[in-house]
């Protein structure tokens, strides 16, 4: 059964794709129900984030320190998510790499990149950009 992934930090809640709005949307994300989970973007999130960064940069300090709070906080989380895997590993005894493909480093990827669009709305909103 195809998912859709509503992320609502730190919990990932999942709704079933079968369910839609009345008038098609997905009710978890709002945009039209097409054939891939609606979690799925166009371009990878990586080339999304550092054309984020590079446009914070570009711009005022105040701004920046906000993102720079941001990216602190992403490699915190991060860090607990890689260390949760690692320990699931040795529990398992697999002697296995963390791909960064999982679901979680995704959503927790997914969760800064919206941030720091959020904030670049923001400082346009409020003139500092």
């Amino acid at each position: 059964m195809e998912v859709c992934r509503l992320v609502a930090p730190p919990v990932v809640l999942y709704v079933q794709a079968d369910v839609t709005l009345p008038d098609g949307r997905c009710p978890a994300c709002c945009r039209p129900r097409v054939g891939y989970a609606c979690a799925m973007t166009d371009r990878p999130i990586e080339d999304e984030l550092r054309e984020l960064a590079e446009e914070i940069v570009a711009g005022p300090d105040d701004v920046a320190e906000f993102a720079a709070i941001h990216a602190e906080t992403y490699r915190v989380r991060r860090a607990v998510i890689i260390g949760m895997l690692h320990v699931d590993a040795m529990i398992a005894e697999e002697d296995r790499g963390i791909d960064e493909q999982h679901p979680q480093l995704v959503v927790l990827r997914e969760d800064l990149r919206n941030r720091l669009r959020g904030l670049l709305a923001w400082a346009k909103e409020t003139g500092r950009m």
